[in-house]
């Protein structure tokens, strides 16, 4: 979300998806955005990735 919201503001060529990934390396690097926190919401989207995950017809 906010990879798309830096893309529209500063006109950026770059997919959203890579900004986003980007903002969130900076913020872990600087400390703003705890390690742990990435740890435990990814843990939970992979324990529910099966519910998630609807597969083609």
């Amino acid at each position: 979300m906010i990879g798309n919201v830096f893309v529209k503001i500063f006109n950026i060529s770059f997919p959203a998806s890579i900004v986003g990934m980007f903002l969130l390396f900076t913020f872990l690097l600087i400390g703003y955005v705890s390690l742990e926190w990435i740890e435990a919401i990814s843990s939970f989207q992979l324990k529910h990735l099966t519910l998630l995950f609807i597969p083609p017809r």
